[in-house]
């Protein structure tokens, strides 16, 4: 099962607005969400996805919540995804699905493709 957005996403766009994400969410909460995932993927907002993502109406929130999602995902102020393997996703839009797909099949006790 693939989820196109999590908490993180919500943190990350709170930040970027200014909030602060560990005054704003519990981490108690947020452990056992993060822990149900086998893999959090990071789509990095780069000038190749500027180039096929639609216009963004808040084109200086969607970098800052980019910036916030990369320091949030790292920094974990929150405890609450300590265990969660982080995929970032930068390079070639060719290539992600192969590298997707490679690092879920390098999991311990998972096999891509049967989920």
């Amino acid at each position: 099962m693939i989820f196109d957005r999590t908490p993180l996403d919500f943190l990350a766009y709170l930040a970027a607005s200014g909030a602060d994400p560990a005054d704003e969410a519990d981490g108690a909460w947020l452990r056992p969400v993060f822990a149900g995932l086998d893999l959090l993927v990071i789509l990095v907002i780069t000038p190749e996805t500027e180039q096929i993502l639609p216009p963004s109406d808040m084109p200086g929130l969607r970098s800052k919540a980019n910036a916030a999602i990369l320091d949030l995902v790292y920094d974990d102020p929150l405890d609450a995804w300590p265990d969660t393997p982080v995929l970032e996703l930068s390079g070639p839009l060719e290539s992600r699905l192969h590298t997707v797909v490679t690092a879920l099949q390098r999991l311990p006790n998972h096999s891509a493709g049967q989920d």
